[in-house]
């Protein structure tokens, strides 16, 4: 299959031009217009999201406009390769903030952050939103107005052996 590729073309060394082409068109002014409101301006979203599905959904979010607010875990969930570098792209344009929810005080500040959210967002469990006092019976007591949003992998169904699959 290899030798379908060839011959590859012999390779030059690129010229800089002395000038740049005359202009045929005149230069873009602008439309006078201000840009236009982006649909999810206004909403709050809280991501308590992690690796690639719910990261990558709030931050469509974030660009159709919402003011997501990202929600790390103390200490990290994941290796320092899924934390840094995956964050790079999944927390473009979000807010973050770092909290230990093992803690009173750090029970207080999701508190705080679900109160003034219109959606509360994540790929946890059940058991793990239960623990966090955001399950679907616990959030509308805190939040009357907020959306859950749960995004799990396999209905939230947890795998504990390879040859278990999802019905």
């Amino acid at each position: 299959w290899l030798d379908s590729a060839q011959p590859y073309p012999a390779l030059t060394v690129a010229r800089r031009a002395a000038t740049l082409p005359p202009r045929t068109r005149p230069v873009p002014t602008g439309t006078g217009r201000k840009p236009g409101r982006r649909p999810l301006e206004g909403v709050k979203v809280l991501d308590l999201g992690n690796v690639v599905a719910s990261p990558s959904c709030q931050r469509m979010l974030e660009e159709l406009g919402a003011d997501v607010t990202l929600v790390l875990p103390n200490p990290p969930l994941h290796t320092p390769t899924i934390v840094v570098a995956w964050s790079c792209e999944m927390a473009q344009g979000k807010k973050s903030i770092i909290v230990d929810t093992k803690t009173k005080d750090g029970m207080e500040v999701l508190r705080r952050l679900v109160a003034r959210s219109d959606v509360v967002s994540g790929n946890k469990l059940d058991d793990q939103l239960s623990r966090l006092g955001i399950d679907p019976i616990q959030l509308p007591v805190q939040n009357p107005s907020a959306i859950l949003m749960q995004s799990t992998a396999m209905s939230g169904i947890r795998i504990e052996s390879p040859s278990e699959t999802p019905k």
